[in-house]
């Protein structure tokens, strides 16, 4: 029987699905951070090659393709890295998959949305951003995905950020009682905009402990978005500009792309996306309007790994290879 997996794996958890020959789930299973530049290659690979191990029907079963979808996976540096120490753990396990293609988180969350097809443009808001899109076979373009503090727009971090910064101005004007920074204090527990600022968001050691400073920025988005729901101008200007940047990166894309034609779809994924916030999804769906004319943007309960498992799936035995998601 020939059987296909999907791999989705990130920073906080690793989720891993199996299909049969017609592409139906068999079995899933979730375990530990896979993020290589985090736990490390070994570690990674490790939390990934035992999950596989938890799906398969039986030790001796073979893999007809695999299709891994990491975050950390930037260059075809990284691809290389991950999948040296993939196959070596495999061959440890005594797993035998026939073919082992590595991409970037990206892929999945497209293929996810698209039901395996690897053609369309994905935007993920999530705590960071990134924006793929893939045309045919060979034709990629990415934006954004650099990580904070310089890049990700519109990604909760962003969101974050910005509203601290947004605070800061509100307090130098004298308006230490503003809404906003009242919601960002309460929901930090900070006593004060220098203990918010240094102590909670980490403005003084952030290097030193980037990891939970940010995750902790981050976090706040909750509490802009609810400050923006009971009316905070301020807040809702954030959010406003986070659409603005998130249509700015799916620009980029598109531009890059020069799709020959204009039915691309458009995947949405990740936590930001299911605010509520009428400027946010007014902003975004008014900069993209030009470049992807009609578009009505997509959504799916589908999992990333089912979307990966599905792209081996439709693969196959072919020869034809799975887009990468990479910069270079």
């Amino acid at each position: 029987m020939n059987v296909f997996v999907g791999v989705d794996g990130g920073g906080t958890k690793t989720e891993v699905t199996l299909v049969d020959r017609l592409g139906a789930v068999v079995s899933h299973a979730l375990g530990d951070s896979s993020a290589y530049k985090s736990v490390g290659a070994d570690q990674a690979t490790a939390t990934i090659v035992d999950l596989i191990a938890r799906v398969m029907p039986s030790p001796e079963q073979v893999v007809t393709r695999l299709v891994a979808s990491l975050s950390d996976i930037d260059t075809r540096a990284d691809i290389e890295t991950v999948q040296r120490s993939l196959r070596f753990a495999l061959h440890r396990r005594s797993l035998s998959i026939e073919r082992v293609e590595i991409t970037n988180d990206s892929v999945a969350a497209l293929v996810a949305g698209t039901g395996g097809v690897d053609r369309g443009v994905v935007c993920i808001a999530g705590t960071g951003s990134v924006v793929l899109g893939i045309d045919g076979p060979g034709r990629e373009a990415r934006a954004g995905g650099w990580g904070p503090p310089f890049g990700d727009g519109g990604g909760a971090y962003w969101i974050g950020f910005q509203a601290l910064a947004t605070c800061l101005h509100l307090f130098d004007r004298g308006r230490t009682g503003a809404p906003l920074l009242r919601a960002l204090l309460a929901a930090s527990g900070a006593s004060s905009l220098g203990d918010l600022l240094f102590g909670y968001a980490g403005a003084s050691d952030e290097a030193e402990n980037a990891a939970v400073y940010r995750a902790r920025v981050a976090g706040l988005a909750v509490a802009v978005e609810a400050c923006a729901r009971s009316g905070d101008g301020e807040s809702r200007r954030v959010f406003r500009r986070a659409g603005r940047e998130l249509a700015l990166l799916v620009r980029h894309v598109v531009r890059r792309l020069r799709p020959m034609r204009r039915d691309l779809p458009l995947v949405l994924a990740g936590s930001v996306w299911r605010n509520e916030i009428a400027e946010f999804h007014r902003s975004f769906r008014t900069g993209i309007a030009r470049d992807l004319p009609g578009v009505a943007p997509l959504k799916t309960d589908r999992t990333p790994a089912h979307g990966a498992a599905l792209l081996a799936w439709r693969l196959g035995v072919s020869a034809d290879s799975a887009p990468t998601g990479v910069v270079d």
